[in-house]
């Protein structure tokens, strides 16, 4: 698990977060993340909570979440900058 909700952290979410490969949860709630979800976040095959939630801006696709077979939990705030389907998270 990976809890740095509330801690005035700031920027783009970094691609290296692919490499905790059994991490099974991760709050980045309430910090001041912006950017794209990182492609790398795929790669993360035990994910089952992100938390996204009250951070600046997050824009893109959805896409990179797609490849994270066993995520459960999904949580952001829903901004126009927002683009792709929710069709392949049906999961969830």
């Amino acid at each position: 698990m990976l809890n740095l909700s509330q801690n005035v952290l700031y920027g783009h979410i970094p691609g290296e977060i692919g490499n905790l490969h059994k991490l099974e949860g991760c709050w980045l709630n309430n910090n001041q993340f912006d950017g794209k979800i990182p492609p790398t976040i795929g790669q993360l095959t035990s994910l089952v909570h992100l938390n996204l939630h009250m951070n600046c801006e997050i824009i893109g696709s959805l896409e990179p979440l797609q490849a994270a077979p066993n995520l459960k939990e999904l949580r952001f705030k829903i901004a126009h900058q927002i683009v792709g389907s929710f069709e392949p998270l049906r999961s969830l």
